[in-house]
């Protein structure tokens, strides 16, 4: 008789890719314990960059948002992918990651917290399949579950397919307004006038003759900073407050709250990726488009000046080929990422991209 053969064994199936990019905006790498800060403001970030490899000498290319995140999402340098204001959109023949990654078949997703990020604003995010944005409120700021929520649903939803996912936080950013339980850890007793508030902030920064020429003739283009129900002006009412060394200190305590809060809730997605059993065959990348001023050089909050508490980002790797407790000295910049993802992805870079992939490192 014929030879009774066994039942052919199903292809294995291929297992799918999963790649995440997480921004935590106005984040400066010396406020984080894994790069030598005194408070304990990052125990989950610490953790994870144990079991990863980080780069001590990571540098935005801008000290503001918008294109900070355009060259984190091209590989370009500011200006060659053009937006460098806030009147300029992505050129349409610039390619994004998502696009370049979206026509060899990844899914790919984003999830932001800034309105300079917004899909048809300035365009940077354009190319995203799945897209929320969750509206910053400066006046209340509160842990951003909604992202972590969102990136897991999608994580979820796409089992089957290689996925990008592109997550941006703003618990950081001022106004400096963390839970209470998070000031309580980080706050120490204060009786000062300094809030943390943003407005308060730019009027500190302000040079004192710009301030004089507005008290005596208050033009409004000149005088008027925001548009319509955000729209501050500095008119004789404005004074601009000269911060002592227990106000900045405050200053930087609110600040590290918002970190804390913000590590909190990275460590609730870590624990989560861990219970679907993702955590250890995700790609991640950790990083920040800029960092804060503490009158470092005379000035707070960010966007006029190019100091390395400004341009000195973190920049945490972990995942499958990553080394852990590698700690990486040579000078990175943020326009790598780009390369180094599609890399990953085993998706060739446009030949006019600024970056290179760090994989080698």
């Amino acid at each position: 008789p014929a030879p009774q053969l066994a039942p052919a064994e199903p292809p294995p199936s291929a297992k799918r890719e999963l790649v995440i990019l997480i921004s935590i905006d106005t984040l400066r790498a010396d406020h984080l314990g894994l790069y030598g800060h005194h408070r304990f403001t990052s125990p989950n970030l610490d953790l994870f960059a144990l079991e990863g490899t980080v780069f001590e000498d990571a540098s935005s290319v801008a000290p503001w948002t918008l294109p900070a995140h355009a060259s984190m999402l091209t590989g370009l340098y500011p200006l060659g992918h053009a937006v460098v204001d806030v009147d300029t959109k992505l050129p349409e023949g610039v390619p994004t990651i998502a696009k370049l990654l979206g026509k060899n078949g990844w899914k790919t997703a984003a999830a932001v917290n800034s309105m300079w990020l917004l899909k048809k604003t300035h365009e940077v995010t354009r190319d995203f399949h799945h897209f929320l944005f969750v509206q910053d409120v400066a006046t209340a700021r509160l842990p951003t579950t909604p992202i972590t929520d969102q990136a897991i649903t999608w994580i979820r939803d796409s089992e089957n397919s290689n996925l990008f996912l592109f997550m941006h936080y703003y618990d950081v950013h001022s106004d400096y307004t963390s839970l209470p339980r998070f000031e309580k850890l980080m706050v120490s007793d204060y009786e000062g006038e300094a809030d943390g508030t943003s407005w308060q902030l730019n009027v500190a920064s302000m040079p004192d003759a710009f301030i004089e020429s507005c008290h005596r003739v208050f033009e409004e283009e000149k005088c008027s900073f925001g548009s319509g129900e955000t729209t501050r002006i500095v008119d004789s009412s404005v004074r601009k407050r000269k911060f002592e060394p227990e106000d900045i200190r405050h200053l930087e305590e609110l600040y590290d709250a918002g970190i804390r809060q913000l590590d909190t809730e990275l460590g609730r997605f870590f624990e989560l990726l861990r219970a679907e059993n993702l955590l250890d065959s995700t790609r991640i990348i950790i990083t920040s488009d800029h960092g804060e001023e503490f009158s470092d050089h005379g000035s707070f909050y960010h966007v006029e000046t190019p100091y390395q508490e400004i341009l000195h980002v973190p920049l945490i790797f972990r995942g499958p080929g990553i080394a852990a407790g590698r700690r990486i000295q040579a000078p990175v910049s943020l326009v790598d990422l780009a390369p180094t993802i599609l890399a990953w992805a085993g998706v060739n870079a446009p030949s006019e991209i600024d970056g290179f992939d760090l994989s080698p490192l």
